[in-house]
């Protein structure tokens, strides 16, 4: 079976819009996958 595609990365601070793009981008692209991100961090508090 051969699977060619593309890995996009998006990267910036906090609250500079990488999830909204992302929502736009799965829309217009079919067959595209977001894949769940989980903070594995501990909270600085």
């Amino acid at each position: 079976m051969q699977n060619n595609g593309q890995l996009i990365v998006v990267v910036g601070p906090s609250g500079s819009g990488k999830d909204t793009l992302l929502k736009k981008v799965i829309k217009k692209i079919p067959n595209s996958i977001l894949v769940k991100r989980y903070i594995t961090r501990k909270k600085r508090y």
